[in-house]
């Protein structure tokens, strides 16, 4: 004899009216959780700004130490490449240790003359460079840094937490 056969109508309906109840309530929590804080860039932005000193009226270019772990040999000659770049046209470089943004895929952020982002995401800048990589960056630079503020390039490193490549 089957449990569901056994019992009444008014059962089978409490019995159903609770699960409803029990995955309406599971469903608002899932919708009100904070999404992976990986990708949200804003947070990430926020912490980065509260690390830096005041900034110039040139470039900036700030690396994130442990934001992106993709790659540790092609993460440090990127850089190197990045920096050369932005060293050439009177910007300044700094690294910055945040426990925070360890993993966040935002190793690299490149700031305009204003101060605010224009690039944000690995040293290697495949959103800007495509598949040529770090070694465009000196020709890519200059339309990075036009970008309007509002318009700036995010793209998080492939191997971060939260991101799927």
């Amino acid at each position: 004899m089957s449990l569901v056969g056994s019992s009444s109508p008014a059962a089978r309906r409490t019995a159903g009216v609770a699960l409803l109840a029990l995955w309406c309530g599971w469903i608002a929590v899932a919708w009100t959780t904070p999404q992976a804080a990986a990708g949200d860039a804003a947070s990430a932005w926020a912490r980065v700004q509260a690390s830096l000193p005041a900034l110039s009226t040139a470039p900036v270019l700030v690396g994130v130490v442990g934001a992106c772990t993709c790659d540790g040999a092609a993460d440090a000659r990127d850089w190197a490449l990045l920096s050369q770049a932005v060293r050439a046209r009177g910007g300044r470089v700094q690294q910055i240790d945040v426990p925070a943004l360890h993993g966040s895929g935002y190793a690299v952020w490149l700031l305009g003359a204003d101060g605010q982002p224009r690039y944000a995401g690995p040293a290697q800048g495949s959103a800007v460079c495509g598949r040529a990589g770090a070694a465009e960056w000196p020709r890519w630079l200059p339309q990075v840094l036009a970008r309007p503020a509002d318009a700036a390039l995010v793209a998080p490193c492939a191997c971060a937490a939260g991101v799927s490549a």
